[in-house]
């Protein structure tokens, strides 16, 4: 599980490698809800989610 976003909206997690699923659980106040689901790659490359203005 990821932890909380920082001050610049960045989480970051440690794991075994492998195939990974993101889910946004929770946005900042004034942001629009996120139902996607977001696949992080197998190397641990960075993944950017924006999320839109409610």
């Amino acid at each position: 599980m990821m932890g909380k976003t920082d001050l610049e909206g960045t989480a970051s997690f440690t794991a075994e490698e492998g195939t990974y699923t993101v889910h946004v659980q929770k946005v900042p106040e004034g942001y629009a809800a996120c139902k996607d689901e977001f696949e992080v790659p197998q190397d641990f490359g960075d993944v950017k989610i924006i999320l839109n203005k409610g």
